[in-house]
Order: C-alpha cells, then structure tokens, then sequence
C-alpha cells in the first residue's frame, strides 16, 4: 500500500489483470469506513495493543458507522497537542468538522485575576451543549474535563430557545424571568444572569447590545451573532450578521442563547455567607486580612453578580458536576487512561501550588483544588467505554473492561 498526502488518497490492490496487477485510487475516508474495529457497541472495553497512529482512524471507523445523531463521544487525551492532534486527524477522516469540539479551560482567575476568554467560554459552551442535547464529539485534556461545570439539567434549562414570531418570555425558566417587564426588558434580564455583557458594537461571543426594538446578541457556541427584531412582545424576525460589516447575512426561524457564565441571585448570597462562615474558622490575623481583601467580591456575590473573580466561588455557587457527567449518553473514548490519570493527578497539584501561593498573599478564598476539579471516578457513570492503550489492563477509575487485541503497532523509525 502506499500514500499520497497531497491527495490524502490510498492506493488498493484489486487482483491480477492479465500480466498486470491493477491499482486502483481510494480516498483516505472510504480506506477508514473499510476498517473493522473491535465490536464495541455498548458497555466497557479496553482496546490493547493499540498503537497511538491507529487510534483516530479505528475511532473514526466506528463512529461512522453510527447514525449522525447518534455520534456523541467524548475523548480523553493526555496533552493539548494529543488533544489538536485527534481533532485534525478525526476530521481528516471524514467526521463533520462542525461537530467536532476541543473543550477549554476556563479556570484562569484561579491563578491569576485575568476573566476566562470569551472565546474559550463560547467554544466551551459549545462542547457543552454537544454532549447534552445534540451529537458531536468532544474532546478533552484533564485539566479541561475535570473543570467544575454547571450540573447538565441547568445548563439545559439555562439555555435560552428564541424563535420568530414567539414572545421570548413564555420560554423563559422562571428563575431567569423579570415579573413585568416587557419582552426586551425580560430577554436582557435573562442575559445578563448566564453571563453576557453589554457590547456596542457586538463583536464577540457573549456579547449583546440594544437599538430601541432590535437587540444584537452574539450567543456562546455560535460562530455568528444574530440580530432580533421586535414589535411589540413578539419577535418578528431573526437574522445572522457579520460582526465585521455589521450586514445581515441569513434569516433564522429560531437560535439557542447558551450560558456562559451562570450565577442565580440566590446562589450568590448563599454563597457569600458560606465563604464568611470559613473565614470565621481561620486564626484571627488571617482572617481579618482575607476578610478586607475580599470584601469587594462578596458584595458582588451577594448581589448576583457577573464579574472577572467568579470563578474563584464556584465551589459554593453550584453543584459539582463535571463534563463527564454530560457524557452519560455518549461514548466515552480514554486515549492511554495511565497518561491520563497522570496528568490529571498533575493538574491538581500545579492547582493546589497556585491556589496556596495566592492564599497567602490573600488573593484567593480558601478552597481546595479538589473544590475546583473533579474526578476521574465519574468515567464509570458513563455506561459507554472504550480505553485504547498498549496493555490490556485500565486504572481503578475507569472500571472493569472487556479486552480486545487489535494487535496495531508502530513502524520503525525510516533511517534512509
């Protein structure tokens, strides 16, 4: 066999013609949907020896072979370059690009005051939602997939569903309406509480700005900003723009608004009394010093809130819940579980280094990088597993496997 990478084509041997062998041109993704990876359909499995270069086109091989909407994975991978790696090689091999999603960090407050990105917040908004009402494949580093993360029912349920010719307001859950506002007045409301700014002109994911009856909003996970039309209480049209000629550029019958960065009013004072109530357990001088240094946070803690420091509350504004548990429905890939627990076990301790350091210099509250992460023993929640390593044996955390030999390994290095 031999390759052509320009091409990304494949040649196949089809049998002897008269004195000659043909050889006839095969694209790489018709190579993949011939392979035949292990039948692995449901439960728990550990593929072994399984060399890292055949992991991508065997994954691809058995998610093509799904239905499109039943395509949700999420894939373990120990580094950010694994991670860029499989989503290049996945869709090199033929899986929508669009519904292929590199999950972010967001956790960046914890070691330095700087706000998550809007853009990682919109791309991990967009994972988010892959995994917990539509299909896509998601993939993850530890650091990532361990981030706190709104428990899935709230982010669904935070998730604004905006159509044309409905009132926005009958879609709206009731922690999130204003009793008596009009229309607009409400859907801003809303906005403002899962996490989006005001922005004039809108030229980034979270943004969202009004001009009388028309309301620019550029929702997390989307890759364009639309622009809603009222009269009255009722939508009366919805449209795509372009952020850079600010011109309309397709009409929508509907857009889902996905949250950002959720807070509840409630959670935020709750919140706030929790954080005093540890402080109250501290040695005196200590106490009185983080108590000074952050008394501007719990003032915007208590009054519900959005600003750059929320992060560093999670721990007491939401419950722990994890992108694994997103997953529960999905196929969940692990791409070496040992170098996967490794760094996982090295992301809590870099975040235990940072969180200390900033405790004392009174920076931070006093969490545990527990508090902020979770952990690896929620894989076995998800009843759709499959680990791809050399041996056939997988740590504690992901559960009892069924091996199967695939018996692919590396070739030597060419030394010419």
């Amino acid at each position: 066999m031999k390759t052509s990478r320009r091409r990304a084509r494949l040649w196949y041997d089809s049998g002897v013609e008269g004195n000659h062998r043909s050889m006839l041109p095969l694209h790489v993704r018709d190579w993949v949907r011939l392979l035949n990876p292990p039948s692995t359909l449901s439960g728990s499995h550990i593929w072994a020896e399984c060399c890292e270069e055949s992991r991508a086109p065997l994954l691809a091989s058995l998610l093509l072979s799904l239905n499109p909407g039943e395509r949700r994975a999420l894939i373990l991978t120990p580094t950010v370059e694994r991670a860029v790696q499989w989503h290049a090689k996945l869709a090199l091999f033929g899986l929508p690009e669009a519904g292929l999603h590199v999950l972010s960090s967001v956790q960046t407050s914890l070691y330095d005051d700087m706000p998550p990105e809007p853009q990682a917040l919109s791309d991990r908004a967009a994972a988010l939602a892959a995994l917990a009402s539509g299909s896509g494949v998601v993939i993850a580093v530890p650091q990532a997939a361990l981030e706190v993360c709104p428990p899935r029912e709230r982010f669904a349920a935070a998730t604004l569903v905006l159509a044309a010719g409905g009132d926005p307001r009958k879609s709206l859950p009731s922690d999130l309406a204003q009793p008596g506002a009009d229309a607009v007045e409400a859907l801003l409301h809303a906005l403002t509480r899962i996490g989006y700014e005001h922005e004039d002109p809108v030229r980034r994911p979270g943004a969202f700005s009004r001009r009388g009856g028309i309301l620019d909003v550029f929702p997390f996970g989307s890759i364009l900003p639309v622009r809603i039309e009222f009269f009255g209480d009722e939508v009366e049209s919805i449209r795509a723009f372009d952020v850079e000629t600010q011109r309309s550029t397709a009409a929508l019958q509907g857009v889902e608004v996905r949250p950002g960065r959720l807070i509840e009013a409630e959670a935020g004072a709750t919140a706030a009394a929790n954080v005093r109530e540890r402080l109250s357990s501290l040695p005196i001088a200590e106490r009185e010093r983080l108590s000074e240094a952050l008394a501007d946070d719990l003032m915007l803690l208590e009054e519900g809130a959005s600003f750059d420091r929320l992060e560093l509350y999670l721990p007491v504004l939401q419950a722990k819940a994890t992108i694994l548990d997103y997953a529960r429905d999905a196929l969940l890939v692990v791409d070496d579980p040992m170098e996967v627990e490794v760094f996982a076990e090295r992301a809590v301790e870099d975040l235990r280094a940072a969180l200390s350091s900033r405790l004392h210099r009174a920076e931070v509250p006093p969490f545990e990088p527990e508090e902020y992460l979770g952990s690896l023993d929620g894989a076995q929640r998800i009843r759709w597993r499959v680990a791809m390593a050399a041996s056939d044996s997988a740590p504690e955390w992901f559960g009892a496997a069924r091996p199967h030999m695939v018996g692919t390994h590396s070739l030597a290095p060419y030394r010419g």
